[in-house]
C-alpha cells in the first residue's frame, strides 16, 4: 500500500512541474507578445531605412554637415533597410524607405559598419580614445538588426558586452542616441532593446564580483554580439564565441572594439586571433584601426593639442593607439612584432657553438634557482645571412618545488620534446647521445651569500645526469675560478641583443603559427618588468608570479658568448674549464 501510494505522489508530482513548465512558458511567450503589442502599437509599417554617408574632412570647400564638426565633403553614400510590416508573419521588409535616418560616417568606419561578405566574420576594431570605434558600434548593430528582419525566432537576438556596467552604459548612449524611437523599446528588468521588426538586442556586463559566480553571458543565443573593450573580456570570449550556434548560415558576426592596453594576455590572445584562419584559409578575425587623427569629424587643432600635453608615450598610446610599455620598462628594447617570431627552419648551429664545452650539445640552457622559484631557459642558435642569432624555444618555471622536483620535470621536457639526455635500454644515461648545457647563476664557495646558490644546485643537476656550470668560471683546467656577473652588464648584454643601436636584432622567442609564444613567461617579463624608484632593476620580492627569473636565465646563458655586448672583450678571456 505505501508502496503504491508513494508511485502515485511522484506522478502528481511530475504532472504538477509539467504544468508549472507549460504555463511559465506560455506567460513568457504572451509578455513578450504584450511587449511587441505595445512597442508595434497601431503602426503596422514601421520606417527602418539608414542612409549612411561617407565623409572626408575638407577644411577649404567642405560644409559643416554636424554642427560644431569640421566641414565634410560626401565621399559616398549607402542605403539600408526600408519599410517593415510588423503585422505580417513573418515580419518582413515590404517597400522602400520612406523616411530615412541619416548617419555620417569616416573611411575607415566605412567597411567595419557594412561588414559585407568580403570581411572576416570577427572584427577587432583596435583604436584610440575618441576615434569614433563605440559609434561605428552602435551603427554596426542597427545593420546587424535590419538584416535578422524575418529571421527564424531562435536567430532574432544580438549580444552586446561590456566589462562593467559603466562601459554598458556607453553601449546604451551610443545606441539610444542614432537610433530612431520608433524602431525599440527599452526594458530594464531584461536588459533588452525590443525591436519592431522582432529582434532583441540585450546588454550585458561581463564583470563578475567573484570567481563562484558564473559567466553573465551563458545561456544566450546570438546571432552576432558586440563587444566593447576586448582587452578587458578576455576571460568571457569563448563563452560569448558559444553564444553564435545558430547565427544564419552559421556567419556570427563580431564586432569587438579594442584599446591599447600593457598586458602581455591581451597581446597574445589579439596576435593570436588575428593568425587564426578557417580550415579553407579564411581569416577568423581581422584587425582594423581607428586612428583619432584620422578621424574626419574632430578639429585638427585637437590632436594638435594632444601633441604637446601629453607625453610621447601617452600620446602614442592614447592618441595612436600603439603598444609601448612601461614607463620605466627595464627591457626596453622588446619589441613583440619584431622579437616573437618563429625559429628558422634549417641553419641549426648548436653543436659547433658549444663544441668548446661537449659533443653532441644540440642545447644551451641558463637556470636561475631560487627559494621560491625556479627558472629555466632553453635556446638554440641559428646562422643567418653570416650572422649568429639566438632563438629563446622553451622555458620551465616551477613555484615552491625542490631543486631535485624542478630538475626531474626539465628532463622530462628534455626527453619528451627536444630528444636530448635520452637514456638507453638499461635506463641510463646515453653515452653517446645528444645532450642539453646549462649555465647557471655562480655559487659562492662556502654557501654563505644568499643572493647566490651553492654547489648543492650544480649537485643535483649533475646527478641527474645534466651538464651544468656556472655562468662564468675562468681559469685552466683544474684551477677554475667561479666569478659572479654585474647585474647591469648582463641586461645590457640582453637588451642589446633584443635591439642594438644600430637596430640590429640577434635574440627572438620562438611562436607557434597563430604568434602564441613558447615561453610566455619570459615574453611577460620582457614587456612588464621596471625597474624601481631609484633606477634599480630586479629589486621585487621573489614571491608568487615573480617574473624576474627567465630574463636573468638567459642572460647566464648567453654570457660567456655573447658579453662583447655587455663592453667586455671575450677575445681576452681565459682559457674556460671543459664541462
Amino acid at each position: 500500500m505505501i508502496r503504491w501510494t508513494a508511485i502515485a505522489v511522484a506522478v502528481v508530482a511530475v504532472a504538477t512541474w509539467r504544468l508549472m513548465a507549460s504555463n511559465l512558458a506560455w506567460a513568457e511567450r504572451r509578455l513578450e507578445k504584450e511587449q511587441l503589442a505595445e512597442l508595434r502599437g497601431s503602426d503596422r509599417f514601421v520606417d527602418f531605412g539608414v542612409v549612411l554617408r561617407v565623409v572626408r574632412q575638407d577644411i577649404e570647400h567642405g560644409e559643416e554637415l554636424i554642427p560644431g564638426a569640421p566641414p565634410l565633403v560626401v565621399l559616398r553614400t549607402h542605403r539600408f533597410g526600408g519599410m517593415v510590416d510588423t503585422k505580417a508573419r513573418p515580419i518582413r521588409l515590404c517597400g522602400p524607405s520612406r523616411n530615412p535616418v541619416v548617419w555620417f560616417c569616416s573611411e575607415d568606419q566605412e567597411p567595419l559598419i557594412v561588414h559585407d561578405a568580403t570581411m572576416p566574420d570577427r572584427l577587432l576594431v583596435y583604436g584610440s580614445e575618441g576615434a569614433g570605434k563605440t559609434a561605428a558600434q552602435s551603427m554596426w548593430a542597427a545593420l546587424r538588426v535590419i538584416e535578422l528582419t524575418g529571421a527564424a525566432p531562435s536567430a532574432r537576438e544580438i549580444g552586446m558586452t561590456a566589462p562593467t556596467n559603466d562601459r554598458a552604459e556607453r553601449i546604451f548612449e551610443a545606441i539610444t542616441d542614432r537610433w530612431p524611437r520608433s524602431w525599440w523599446r527599452w526594458v530594464e528588468r531584461d536588459r533588452c532593446f525590443y525591436l519592431t521588426n522582432g529582434v532583441r538586442v540585450r546588454l550585458v556586463s561581463t564583470h563578475r564580483q567573484s570567481k563562484a559566480e558564473g559567466s553573465r553571458v551563458q545561456g544566450f543565443n546570438w546571432s552576432a554580439c558586440g563587444s566593447d573593450e576586448m582587452q578587458d573580456q578576455l576571460e568571457v570570449d569563448a563563452d560569448i564565441e558559444m553564444r553564435g550556434r545558430s547565427a544564419p548560415h552559421g556567419r556570427y558576426k563580431r564586432f569587438a572594439t579594442a584599446t591599447a592596453k600593457d598586458s602581455p594576455d591581451w597581446r597574445t590572445w589579439r596576435d593570436g586571433a588575428i593568425a587564426a584562419s578557417d580550415p579553407n584559409g579564411k581569416p577568423l578575425w581581422g584587425r582594423f584601426d581607428l586612428i583619432g587623427p584620422r578621424s574626419p569629424f574632430v578639429w585638427p587643432r585637437v590632436w594638435l593639442q594632444r601633441k604637446e600635453t601629453l607625453s610621447p608615450r601617452e600620446y602614442q598610446r592614447r592618441v595612436l593607439a600603439q603598444d609601448v610599455g612601461p614607463e620605466k620598462q627595464v627591457y626596453s628594447t622588446w619589441d613583440r612584432d619584431q622579437n616573437l617570431r618563429p625559429r628558422p627552419i634549417g641553419g641549426d648551429v648548436s653543436e659547433s657553438v658549444l663544441a668548446p664545452w661537449g659533443n653532441q650539445l644540440v642545447v644551451l640552457g641558463g637556470h636561475d634557482p631560487g627559494l621560491r622559484n625556479q627558472s629555466t631557459v632553453l635556446l638554440k642558435p641559428y646562422q643567418i645571412a653570416g650572422k649568429r642569432r639566438w632563438w629563446v624555444v622553451d622555458e620551465l618555471v616551477t613555484e615552491g618545488l625542490t631543486v631535485e622536483a624542478h630538475v626531474k620535470k626539465l628532463l622530462a621536457l628534455l626527453r619528451d620534446k627536444w630528444e636530448s639526455n635520452l637514456l638507453d635500454r638499461y635506463g641510463r644515461p646515453q653515452s653517446d647521445g645528444y645532450e642539453a648545457f646549462f649555465r647557471a647563476d655562480p655559487y659562492t664557495d662556502n654557501g654563505s651569500d644568499a643572493k647566490h646558490p651553492d654547489k648543492s644546485v650544480y649537485r643535483t643537476f649533475r646527478a641527474h645526469g645534466i651538464k651544468i656550470m656556472p655562468a662564468e668560471m675562468r681559469g685552466g683546467v683544474g684551477v677554475a675560478k667561479v666569478q659572479q656577473i654585474p647585474r647591469v652588464a648582463r641586461i645590457n648584454m640582453v637588451k642589446t641583443l633584443l635591439c642594438a643601436e644600430s637596430g640590429e636584432r640577434r635574440l627572438f622567442v620562438d611562436c607557434d603559427e597563430n604568434r602564441k609564444p613558447c615561453a610566455p613567461r619570459l615574453v611577460a617579463a620582457f614587456e612588464t618588468l621596471e625597474v624601481d624608484a631609484a633606477g634599480n632593476a630586479e629589486t621585487d620580492r621573489k614571491g608568487e608570479g615573480d617574473l624576474t627569473g627567465p630574463p636573468v636565465a638567459v642572460g647566464y646563458a648567453l654570457w660567456m658568448l655573447e658579453r662583447s655586448y655587455a663592453g667586455i672583450d671575450n677575445k681576452k678571456k681565459p682559457t674556460e674549464v671543459r664541462a
